[in-house]
């Protein structure tokens, strides 16, 4: 991997010419492909896809395209996409290359990948792109450039009948994502669980993802939400008990 992240192609010549397997998965599910394009080595990631590297190869973490786009690294996102890399592989259920373009803010990557035929609808995934960037602050020029790219505003919500089953079909997304250590990824989606419903567990999850991201602050502030959520609940237990009681005598 360290032949890749030299960004010199002869060292990654030399690696493979002494017996190096490139599309062994190594660190953390990735290949010497997945880290060449997470860290922008253009010429690297050139070289790896003319000697065979298959472009969607995925280990069990996500391909090169998804790796490259959480990494904002537009110019191998190209590089990759020139290769016929697919934009609409769904990394479990929740996350397509699209999406993780748009929670790390890349409106580059974004660019190139509706320009290749990205769904704007991530269909397949838990949600569209357009209600995620709707549901936060900061992210006019996105909606601008989903809305122009022509998204179907109005896809049926299957789940909107049942608010406690969608609640936990977005926390469980979270907790993949929290799983696989995409911590940013993690946390916009338990804002969307906390939007369908406050629990001091949700604000204890999010608390230790922003912790993990460097929101010091914003992890206190969903401490003291968690420990509210807990008095709160223990005081409907009490009330709840004192009721039954009432109702009994």
């Amino acid at each position: 991997m360290l032949s890749a992240q030299s960004g010199h192609v002869s060292t990654v010549k030399y690696f493979l010419d002494h017996g190096g397997d490139l599309v062994k998965g190594l660190n953390k599910g990735r290949t010497v492909l997945h880290h060449a394009v997470c860290i922008g080595c253009c010429k690297v990631t050139e070289f790896l896809l003319s000697k065979g590297v298959p472009v969607d190869i995925d280990c069990g973490h996500g391909t090169p395209l998804y790796m490259a786009a959480i990494n904002e690294q537009d110019k191998t996102v190209k590089i990759l996409l020139d290769h016929h890399a697919n934009p609409n592989i769904i990394i479990s259920g929740a996350n397509s290359p699209l999406m993780s373009a748009l929670v790390y803010r890349s409106l580059k990557c974004m660019k190139l990948l509706i320009k290749a035929g990205a769904d704007v609808n991530c269909n397949g995934s838990m949600l569209t792109p357009l209600l995620l960037a709707t549901m936060h602050g900061g992210y006019t020029n996105f909606i601008k450039l989903l809305l122009k790219a022509g998204p179907d505003p109005n896809i049926p919500d299957d789940e909107q009948r049942h608010l406690q089953r969608r609640k936990a079909l977005i926390k469980s997304k979270a907790d993949t994502a929290f799983k696989q250590k995409e911590y940013k990824i993690a946390t916009k989606i338990y804002d969307l669980a906390i939007a369908h419903g406050e629990s001091a567990t949700l604000y204890a999850n999010r608390s230790v993802c922003k912790l993990l991201i460097g929101d010091g602050e914003g992890a206190l502030s969903d401490a003291l939400m968690c420990e509210c959520c807990d008095l709160i609940g223990q005081k409907l237990a009490t009330v709840k008990l004192q009721l039954t009681c009432y109702s009994r005598c």
